[in-house]
């Protein structure tokens, strides 16, 4: 019976210069391995699923940060505008 590489078997070898089958048996070097990678796998995936999670969370914070930006600019131009014909009228 012959074991097929696999993709991630493929990707050990590439990057360990070790082999992931010897003898016609997976390698404990290759099944640690993987489980390793597994387990980042999982952790940047929480990770990323929290980090999308802030990202929603800051630019909805940043739309109510700009709105009142917006009104604030509106509310200055009309206070500008009432000076300014005060001061022209003088």
């Amino acid at each position: 019976m012959t074991i097929k590489k696999t993709k991630l078997m493929l990707q050990f070898e590439a990057e360990t210069g070790k082999y992931a089958i010897w003898r016609e048996k997976i390698t404990a070097n290759f099944k640690k391995w993987a489980a390793q990678k597994e387990k980042r796998g999982k952790a940047i995936r929480i990770r990323s699923a929290s980090e999308t999670n802030l990202s929603s969370n800051i630019n909805s914070k940043l739309e109510v940060i700009l709105n009142q930006f917006q009104d604030f600019d509106r509310r200055l131009s009309k206070l500008e505008n009432i000076v300014f014909k005060k001061c022209i009228k003088k």
